[in-house]
């Protein structure tokens, strides 16, 4: 049995009927004189809910 990494994505739990989603790390690389990358992603995230099922959103 395998398992899948979750990085701003978001899988469907058929079973229990929900939607599981994990958000990238809530950090700032820096890039420059001011400026930085950041690795999350919440709006593409729950872009990807496509249905009303209630969703369960992990985040560090």
């Amino acid at each position: 049995m395998g398992f899948q990494v979750l990085s701003n994505v978001e899988v469907k739990l058929d079973d229990a009927r929900v939607w599981l989603a994990r958000l990238e790390d809530q950090r700032a690389i820096p890039r420059g004189l001011r400026k930085c990358r950041r690795l999350h992603d919440l709006p593409a995230t729950l872009a990807q809910v496509i249905d009303d099922a209630p969703v369960i959103m992990m985040a560090h």
